[in-house]
């Protein structure tokens, strides 16, 4: 079997996420990482297992305000969690839009 490039790819993008996502939160210790790893490695289990699409980003960051929250609510930069979240909104429709932008753009050009 070939290897697959996109699982490597998010397994290296996943990697720099726990990196570096976890301080900018919230400022986790090494012996946490663990936790939250575990945390978003079931969540990504459970919704595979119930055929839910999920994205593992959103699952790691999940477990990151979780755990911090967890602890104590005041160690979670809630400010830097809204921004993450108002950016996956408009993620969605901007890919779409953008998307269905460069499909009609290919039709005419390749027509």
């Amino acid at each position: 079997m070939r290897p697959r490039p996109v699982p490597l790819a998010t397994a290296i993008a996943a990697a720099a996420v726990i990196a570096v996502l976890p301080f900018a939160l919230s400022g986790y210790h090494q012996a946490n990482i663990v936790t939250l790893e575990t945390g978003g490695a079931v969540t990504v289990f459970l919704a595979t297992w119930i055929g839910v699409p999920v994205s593992t980003t959103h699952t790691i960051t999940g477990a990151i305000i979780g755990v911090g929250a967890a602890k104590r609510a005041s160690a979670v930069r809630w400010g830097v969690a809204k921004d993450i979240v108002i950016a996956w909104v408009i993620t969605l429709p901007m890919s779409a839009a953008i998307a269905a932008l460069g499909y009609h753009a290919a039709r005419l050009v390749l027509k």
